[in-house]
């Protein structure tokens, strides 16, 4: 396949006929999406990765662009190999173009596979740290990619800022492909500016490392399509490449093409008036359903959604609520609901305890009447020796939980979050126990009343 004869001989075409261009980025083929059963092959990066090999064939694309982190760089290695491999010859097959960076995670692997396989239509931009600007003729149409790939697995400087704007060609249409993280300083991943992405020359910049999609500016077009395929909880929302449509007068639309075959989403439930374990389900089957209906694009990929729960509002019994959490089938369970396969994953409880008058119940000498307190300054984010002791405490207790050697090996999976000591999470904590503890100690001394 000989893609570059035009431009190596100057042959132009003057006038811009519009592209069609595929945009990726953060494959990590080799991965799975965690806390899903019942999926198979379906719950894997491979399998998404496939769905939009066909779908760029399906609709003809001109090129498929890869910001950066396609292999996942550890044991799964040749498993993530062949896939590739296959994807790629069979848009070469197709004759459309692919062109990529390397990632922080790939920086060594991905030279490597392209090097071996010696794919004419793959260009990987941006080899041993230099940008790099290849002017490519797609369908009769001049363009040029200009990219920059990582060499290691950090990188603490701005690349952009070394970028070569006297090798562009102004009269052509130039798309940056970079891997970074934007909009912070310090980041030890490339960090990436509007000020200098803006000031490069490039119309558009397909950026990767953040899994989750999203658009900064349009004019230069600044994006990241995240993961196409959704991979934890961290990355809810819909998960699938960007489509770039260029017109003839240079103008870029963009559309996220949803392929995940996995979604996962936050799901709020007021329980206020509940009280049953019955009505609780009833009231969790309802909102899962309006969820689907209203929240969840169709997709013709979509096959299961999973839910993280968060029951809200005031409860008298707080301990009840919990034994409903674990007594109901739907946690940790698959159901279907509208069509698509379902999981709750999690249920938390942050339900406050109902009080007649907590303001009241502060003002007394009693422990109910210091929760009763605390909670109000939790509430109205107000300081108390009280409050400041018990944060103390919860600081130093998140800060060993995280270094426990228990659950590293699950955090490194996605199977549970590392907890963050920042203030407003310890608040959230702290808020929640004093609800907790408010509400078996009501319910003691109603009994004792009684």
């Amino acid at each position: 396949m000989k893609v570059l004869s035009k431009i190596q001989t100057g042959e132009f075409r003057e006038v811009f006929m519009g592209l069609q261009l595929l945009a990726t980025a953060d494959l990590h083929l080799g991965r799975i999406s965690s806390g899903v059963s019942g999926l198979g092959e379906k719950s894997s990066t491979r399998h998404t990765w496939y769905n939009m090999v066909e779908w760029a064939l399906e609709h003809k694309m001109d090129a498929f662009v890869i910001a950066g982190d396609i292999v996942e760089h550890d044991n799964r290695y040749f498993e993530a190999l062949s896939a590739l491999e296959k994807g790629l010859a069979r848009l070469g097959d197709a004759g459309i173009r692919v062109i990529m960076v390397a990632g922080n995670h790939d920086y060594d692997v991905l030279p490597q596979i392209v090097r071996q396989q010696g794919f004419e239509h793959v260009q990987l931009l941006g080899q041993k740290g230099q940008w790099t600007v290849e002017k490519v003729d797609l369908n009769g149409t001049a363009i040029q990619f200009t990219g920059w790939s990582f060499t290691s697995q950090h990188h603490s400087a701005d690349p952009v800022a070394e970028f070569p704007d006297a090798d562009l060609d102004p009269n052509l249409m130039t798309i940056g492909v970079i891997h970074g993280e934007y909009e912070v300083r310090q980041s030890s991943y490339a960090p990436l500016s509007f000020h200098t992405l803006s000031g490069a020359g490039a119309d558009a910049w397909v950026m990767g490392h953040i899994h989750k999609p999203e658009v900064f500016h349009t004019s230069p077009l600044i994006f990241y399509p995240g993961s196409p395929h959704a991979m934890s909880a961290k990355e809810p929302g819909a998960h699938g490449p960007f489509l770039l449509s260029i017109d003839e007068n240079g103008r870029i639309d963009h559309k996220q093409i949803p392929v995940s075959p996995v979604r996962y989403e936050p799901l709020e439930l007021e329980l206020t008036g509940a009280e049953t374990k019955e009505e609780f389900r009833s009231q969790l089957h309802l909102a899962l359903e309006e969820a689907i209906k209203t929240d969840i694009d169709e997709s013709e990929y979509l096959k299961m959604v999973v839910f993280d729960v968060d029951l809200t509002g005031y409860h008298q019994n707080l301990k009840e609520v919990d034994s409903w959490i674990e007594e109901s089938d739907y946690q940790n369970l698959q159901r279907e609901v509208s069509g698509l396969k379902v999981i709750i994953r999690r249920t938390e409880n942050r339900c406050k305890m109902k009080v007649g008058n907590l303001e009241v119940l502060a003002n007394e000498a009693s422990p109910a009447g210091m929760l009763a307190l605390a909670i109000l300054d939790l509430e109205k984010q107000q300081e108390s020796g009280f409050l400041n002791s018990l944060k103390e405490k919860m600081g130093s207790a998140i800060a060993d939980l995280n270094v426990h050697s228990t659950y590293i090996p699950l955090r490194d999976s996605d199977e549970i979050d590392q907890l963050e000591a920042k203030d407003e999470v310890i608040d959230e904590i702290l808020l929640k126990e004093c609800n907790r503890l408010l509400s078996e100690m009501m319910l003691t001394k109603e009994g004792r009343d009684g």
